[in-house]
């Protein structure tokens, strides 16, 4: 029997994403606070088109600071800690399906994120956004997706717009609401 294939969002599916945190650590209210320039770079840094270094080295001048340690601390505030239950529930699914990451994110966030998820290791690969040029709900990168690994049995992520996105290309695509809510679909979906 082949095993089915899941899509998985990584932020605020498979970890929890601390905003709040981040925004406190600058003084910032919430993202109306933000440079208008730093949003335009953490956009270009998800999109691989800014390195690590350039993105750090940028906010360090904006936010006047003499060096980019405390740029590199407050931007991986905004990752939190493995969604509980995930690990457990992927692990009990693994007989049925493979999972492949497709997730906005910038090169050194995944770095973390490798770090932090017990069970990176058991996906099968992963579409990023740093890498594919673009982010969801951008068409490219769901066909860079199909174009690696076929079209997924189910795709699951947080926003709905990204949801949108995935129907577009006919995708069986379902927002995250819970861990229960998730284990349930995988047992559902035939």
């Amino acid at each position: 029997m082949s095993k089915k294939l899941l899509a998985l969002d990584i932020g605020k599916v498979c970890i929890s994403l601390q905003e709040e945190l981040a925004f406190a650590a600058m003084n910032w209210r919430g993202m109306q606070d933000i440079p208008p320039i730093l949003l335009d770079a953490t956009g270009k840094l998800e999109c691989g088109m800014m390195d690590k270094l350039e993105f750090f080295q940028l906010a360090a001048g904006v936010l006047n600071l003499p060096d980019t340690g405390p740029v590199e601390s407050w931007f991986n505030l905004i990752l939190g800690e493995e969604t509980p239950g995930m690990a457990n529930t992927l692990k009990q699914a693994e007989e049925e399906w493979n999972f492949v990451f497709l997730s906005d994110i910038s090169a050194p966030h995944l770095e973390v994120v490798r770090q932090r998820l017990s069970f990176f290791d058991q996906a099968i690969g992963g579409i990023f956004s740093f890498e594919a040029g673009c982010r969801k709900p951008d068409r490219a990168i769901f066909a860079r997706f199909e174009a690696q690994y076929g079209k997924p049995d189910l795709f699951v992520d947080d926003r709905i717009i990204n949801i949108k996105g995935a129907e577009k290309m006919h995708w069986n695509a379902v927002q995250f609401l819970s861990v229960p809510q998730f284990s349930e679909l995988l047992k559902l979906t035939k």
